[in-house]
């Protein structure tokens, strides 16, 4: 019963996200991501820890996060301070930028590994190739997109899909799997049904840091992944646009509510006792602050937080994969 009220909530928060992502695109985003995204970063962080990160090894696996967490991010703050922006120091901050994609990439692929395969040197192999072909960049182009899309678009909707399938296999509820459903039925939903552009008023604020904070650039790889359009320019009041950040908005608002929404079935609350929580809520107000004081201090301030729960995830999704998997098997076999 409890499973079935907490999935027959979450049908409700998708009307919400919905609603949100149609009247309010730009700003309802913003707002979801500066108070709901590191509320949601550390008490992530803080469950899967308590759960070894769904790894034999833990630690091994946290530091591994952490040093590619650092390697992305580094560059990302060193150009948003405006230092190292000069002869070698400059190239070394290239050089790492330019792992960032194939990083995310390869660190996904050793989730799966470390996951499905059972066999050490297996293991060993399958990594090795996959170090070289993804740093090889033999299809550049697709290294870009796919890797700047896996902490976006890729976490916060098809994973989040994949993790109410897995609940709703478990629990075997009708209504957790309808609820799946429906937010696998939203883009074309929002493909379908449009509004005119002159019911939006964007203000100033929301615009400035919107691109401050370069959101606008997962829209322009999306659309180019899509083919809806170039890539390259990007407006507030386009067609396509105002429709990918409708689905945008929606997905990450619905990711965020959803996590808070499965706090009494997965009980990601009870790992919170006494320094963690206040812990937890310093650093939340801490951030808060700070996106209220400047919404790109406040973002890049996160950031490493925001990519660190992305990959600490990883083997949670490839695991919730090979349970729906071995569901559906059960259910045919």
């Amino acid at each position: 019963m409890k499973t079935e009220r907490v999935d027959l909530v979450n049908i409700g928060l998708i009307f919400i996200a919905l609603v949100l992502a149609y009247v309010l695109p730009f700003s309802s985003f913003l707002i979801a991501y500066a108070v709901l995204g590191p509320l949601h970063y550390l008490t992530e962080i803080n469950w899967l820890h308590d759960r070894s990160y769904f790894t034999v090894k833990k630690y091994t696996w946290l530091a591994v996060a952490a040093l590619v967490v650092f390697i992305i991010t580094v560059p990302k703050l060193a150009a948003y301070i405006g230092i190292m922006s000069d002869g070698w120091s400059r190239d070394i901050m290239y050089f790492l930028d330019s792992l960032s994609n194939p990083l995310f990439i390869l660190i996904l692929w050793v989730a799966v590994v470390l996951i499905l395969i059972p066999s050490a040197w297996q293991k060993v192999v399958l990594l090795i190739g996959v170090f070289f072909f993804v740093l090889a960049k033999m299809f550049p182009s697709y290294v870009v997109i796919v890797g700047a899309m896996l902490p976006t678009v890729v976490h916060v909707y098809l994973f989040t899909i994949l993790f109410m399938l897995y609940g709703a296999a478990k629990a075997e509820s009708v209504i957790g799997l309808a609820g799946a459903l429906m937010v696998l039925m939203v883009p074309l939903l929002i493909y379908l049904v449009d509004v005119d552009k002159s019911f939006y008023n964007i203000s100033d604020w929301t615009k400035d840091d919107f691109v401050g904070a370069k959101f606008h650039m997962v829209n322009l790889e999306l659309a180019q992944l899509l083919g809806v359009a170039d890539g390259k320019s990007f407006f507030f009041y386009g067609k396509w646009e105002l429709k990918m950040q409708r689905f945008i908005a929606f997905a990450y608002i619905y990711h965020y509510l959803n996590w808070f929404s499965k706090t009494t079935i997965i009980g990601w609350h009870k790992g919170l006792i006494g320094k963690r929580i206040w812990l937890v809520a310093s650093l939340w107000s801490v951030f808060m602050l700070l996106f209220y004081l400047d919404y790109r201090l406040g973002f890049y301030s996160a950031l490493g937080l925001s990519f660190l729960h992305v990959i600490l995830e990883f083997p949670l999704n490839v695991a919730s994969l090979k349970g729906i998997v071995v569901w559906v098997h059960g259910k045919l076999g």
